[in-house]
């Protein structure tokens, strides 16, 4: 059973103020997130338009989420063998040539279902790429004390990025088309490629030398199998996201089909669910001193729930934009409380 977390530091911004290179990566994070938030407006909402299947609408999330399926686990290792800012750059620079390739199609309107499909499972790659190297330097730039914060900052720059990307990304939308939007995606990827090159980073002092591709990952697997903390951790995240996911795949259907929505109104739904999850984030500290993990991803599980049943069935766009809210609040709860079960299990 977790503990309710000290309550030393209660400032969601704490990290920030006393770790500088974690203040610089993650503006540059939050800069790049824009950009992949408003990749996904524009790419769910010209899904609706270049086909009429909703199997394939649905498909775009699968090509966002697939990668990380089958790469989390060699990227990770591969994070840990290589030196992980080189790793992370080489990773960016991949995704911004992708985004811009898929914005030069769409604008010259040589653009199709498919080829919107292949490159968003790209980009999709690229974040499974660099996800866990991100995750595993968040420990070398954050004082341990700071790491459940560090954690929580992280995903409340995920979710303000989602509220700006979406905004930013309808309005682009509505004036110059989603070609534009890809194109400022790719962009958006030049001021983490500054930081990361800026960045002199000071590896970790070890006596093992770095282990092979396979040997790393059963390493990893080895250490998840005895760690009960770990796989209390693993488990409590599969039974969420297995069913909580549906609410992505489905979510450009639920706003053209259901709500009606254009660019725009899409777009404000998108920001909603970061909207709720940005306001919870600034409670979280709060609440972690007071409740445990399990009884924190437990309420939101429920609460997450709930805003879902009342989404699929409401036709009203006022009631979808507060259960929407209420659906990132839970996401965030449980995404945070996952992580940092998940990273205080693990050695560095």
């Amino acid at each position: 059973m977790s503990s309710p977390a000290s309550s030393a530091s209660l400032s969601p911004w704490t990290p920030l103020r006393n770790n500088r290179i974690f203040f610089y990566l993650w503006i540059a994070t939050l800069v790049s997130n824009i950009g992949t938030w408003m990749h996904d407006v524009g790419a769910g909402f010209l899904s609706t338009e270049l086909t009429d299947s909703e199997f394939v609408v649905a498909l775009m999330q699968t090509a966002t989420s697939l990668p990380a399926f089958f790469l989390l686990l060699p990227s990770g290792a591969l994070a840990d063998i290589f030196d992980r800012r080189l790793y992370l750059l080489t990773a960016v620079m991949g995704q911004t040539v992708v985004a811009a390739f898929l914005g030069f199609l769409t604008i010259s309107g040589l653009v199709e279902v498919w080829s919107l499909l292949l490159l968003t499972l790209m980009l999709g790659i690229g974040t499974a790429m660099v996800m866990p190297a991100w995750q595993s330097i968040i420990p070398e730039v954050v004082r341990k004390e700071d790491l459940p914060g560090g954690i929580a900052l992280n995903t409340i720059g995920m979710n303000i990025s989602r509220v700006l990307g979406a905004f930013i990304g309808g309005l682009i939308m509505a004036a110059a088309g989603p070609g534009a939007v890809f194109v400022t995606n790719a962009v958006t990827f030049t001021l983490i490629i500054i930081v990361l090159i800026r960045w002199k980073r000071v590896p970790p002092e070890t006596a093992l030398p770095p282990e092979p591709l396979m040997p790393a990952v059963k390493t990893g697997l080895r250490y998840a199998r005895h760690s009960p903390a770990l796989l209390h951790s693993i488990y409590r995240s599969i039974g969420f996201y297995f069913f909580a996911s549906v609410m992505w795949a489905l979510f450009p259907l639920i706003a053209r089909e259901l709500l009606n929505a254009d660019e725009f109104r899409y777009a404000v739904l998108f920001a909603f669910i970061s909207v709720g999850a940005i306001i919870n984030a600034m409670f979280l500290p709060r609440m972690r001193a007071r409740f445990t993990n399990d009884q924190m991803i437990t309420a939101a599980s429920m609460a997450f729930a709930t805003g879902m049943i009342i989404t699929a069935y409401t036709q009203i766009y006022v009631v979808a934009l507060f259960t929407l809210a209420l659906c990132g609040s839970a996401w965030i709860t449980v995404m945070t409380c996952a992580q940092t079960a998940a990273q205080t299990a693990l050695p560095n």
